[in-house]
């Protein structure tokens, strides 16, 4: 819901700086790059937050990772425990936090700019 707040508010914004219009493509394009750059403010935080605030984060995660792995199939050996592991500590990863954060929430902001620019438009009546 937050998101659509946020996609509405930008694009109104451009549209009432914009002469008062807004196409949908324009309402396309800012709602994605908005939400891309949304993603990296989230994804520097988060490795601030794992790496500076909360060093312990990771390793706490990985614990409940591993319990709830335990819990739900008390049958895997350890071999495959640790490679379920390993695949969980790439996630936390800085450099894959960053990476990804921006392309998942542009994804989110394609799809929810779809939405939100189709009631947001305003089409100029004389586009020259």
């Amino acid at each position: 819901v937050l998101m659509i707040v946020f996609l509405a508010w930008a694009m109104l914004d451009y549209r009432k700086n914009n002469e008062g219009y807004m196409n949908y493509g324009d309402g396309l394009v800012l709602g994605t790059i908005s939400m891309a750059i949304s993603g990296l403010i989230a994804g520097i935080f988060s490795v601030i937050y794992m790496n500076v605030i909360d060093p312990s984060f990771s390793k706490n995660m990985l614990t409940m990772v591993r319990e709830q792995m335990e819990k739900q199939n008390p049958n895997m050996s350890d071999e495959q425990i640790e490679m379920g592991l390993k695949f969980a500590e790439f996630f936390t990863n800085p450099i894959w936090i960053i990476t990804i954060s921006p392309i998942m929430y542009a994804i989110s902001g394609i799809l929810l700019s779809l939405i939100v620019a189709a009631f947001i438009q305003k089409k100029n009546p004389n586009p020259f």
